[in-house]
């Protein structure tokens, strides 16, 4: 999941699904650091850290091993929680009360992108009731892809609607429209019902009139002088186009 990531001297977080030692190695090699919450179970982890009877209340202990670094922290009188760092090396632990290491604050505090996400998504989706996974997959990605977009332009565009405080709505309008607006253009509007013209005047479509669209019924294929009959129509320059000389037709009407 991390391949294009490769190199880029970023950090991942990631929970106890993915945290191992061999991992973290692996991703180092790739210039990637991580943070991994650990299973007791882990052959990596030494048994001791897993019995919370070893520790003091909010006592943390670091072990280190080549780039990683395995912290144990009792947090409740009946936990231990253990993470796994590239990313750390020394064994600080914050002032105040609740004395935590500084890999767990880091955590904390980068975990929630995923959930970030969710609930981004959840705002403004284009998810649609449906029975079939792959209808489903696609509107969830369109959904991601459409974050990814709105990053990207705040990160080139800071000061765009700073004041607006629905500014990511109007950017997802802008960007519907400006992804709707070739496809509005290049379609005919030969065989559309009254309701689908009316909202493409809408969205500001052309309106190309009768005279646009060309001849109806029957008639010769217009393209190199073929005399071959045909009722197919290119929808750019509304000529008749036999199917052998309408391979360069952008839609080819019927």
């Amino acid at each position: 999941m991390a391949k294009n990531y490769f190199g880029s001297g970023r950090g991942i977080t990631a929970d106890n699904f993915f945290g191992s030692r061999e991992a973290a190695e692996e991703l180092m090699c790739k210039k990637l650091t991580t943070v991994f919450t650990m299973r007791a179970s882990r052959i990596e982890v030494p048994k001791e850290f897993a019995v919370h009877r070893n520790f003091e209340l909010k006592e943390s202990i670091f072990t280190y091993n080549g780039n990683c670094m395995l912290v144990a922290h009792k947090p409740k009188p009946s936990k231990v929680v253990l993470l796994m760092s590239t990313q750390h090396s020394l064994p600080n632990i914050s002032r105040d009360e609740h004395k935590k290491p500084e890999v767990i604050l880091f955590y904390n505090a980068t975990k929630g992108g995923v959930d970030t996400v969710d609930q981004m998504a959840a705002e403004y989706s284009c998810q649609r009731k449906t029975r079939r996974w792959p209808l489903t997959t696609f509107m969830a990605l369109l959904d991601v892809t459409c974050i990814n977009a709105y990053i990207l332009w705040m990160q080139l565009n800071p000061e765009w609607e700073i004041q607006n405080l629905g500014r990511r709505q109007v950017f997802l309008e802008q960007l519907s429209e400006a992804l709707i607006s070739p496809h509005l253009n290049r379609r005919s509007w030969v065989g559309l019902s009254k309701n689908i013209q009316d909202s493409m005047l809408i969205m500001g479509a052309p309106n190309p009139g009768k005279s646009t669209e060309g001849p109806s019924g029957r008639g010769y294929c217009e393209i190199n002088n073929c005399r071959k009959r045909t009722t197919a129509k290119c929808s750019t320059c509304k000529k008749f186009a036999c199917p052998e000389h309408a391979k360069n037709c952008v839609f080819l009407l019927l």
